[in-house]
């Protein structure tokens, strides 16, 4: 009799036969009392069959979870990749004046959130306050907060160009003009 005896006795048969599986990863002295416990049950060739059932049962499952994560992260790889291939602003296929505007909507949007971490308080502050204790220089804090948000939305204007042929019939070429974009 083991240390182990008295707690094998309690497993199921399937939780037996999935240590005597997987000897490596228990202690010899365990597997040896998993293998006498089997012995002394004198089970049928049906039920034996019946536990293999349950432990291929439970190990698709987990091969099922397993798949379905790797699916998942596969799915998150390929939705970032896509997400940092649309803001890269080093991009062979990209024109240079596109790669200007998102490298520097890039780099003001970092700025503004980095702003925003760090006056985080006062903007606390200044809510539980409330807007009668305001006074003129509150611009002086909410302005740089605005002014990612105008930058944005004048690179979205920049960025849709619509290309008219020039007035005169003797020159030639093209005239690129903005088109305001109305949401």
């Amino acid at each position: 009799m083991t240390e182990y005896t008295e707690l094998y006795q309690q497993l199921a048969t399937s939780e037996l036969l999935t240590i005597l599986a997987e000897a490596e990863k228990y202690n010899p002295v365990a597997v040896e009392t998993a293998k006498t416990e089997i012995e002394s049950r004198n089970l049928t060739e049906t039920e034996l069959n019946l536990a293999k059932a349950q432990i291929t049962a439970t190990q698709e499952a987990k091969n099922l979870k397993v798949e379905k994560r790797k699916q998942r992260e596969e799915n998150l790889k390929k939705r970032t990749a896509t997400l940092w291939d649309s803001i890269n602003p080093i991009q062979n296929g990209i024109q240079t004046p596109e790669k200007i505007i998102r490298l520097t909507l890039l780099v003001f949007g970092g700025l503004a959130i980095y702003n925003l971490y760090e006056e985080s308080w006062f903007l606390l502050f200044l809510l539980q306050e409330g807007p009668s204790d305001w006074d003129f220089t509150i611009i002086e804090f909410f302005l740089p907060l605005l002014l990612l948000p105008l930058a944005r939305r004048s690179s979205t204007v920049c960025s849709r160009e619509v290309r008219t042929p020039r007035p005169s019939a003797s020159s030639s070429g093209w005239i690129i003009r903005s088109v305001p974009v109305h949401r």
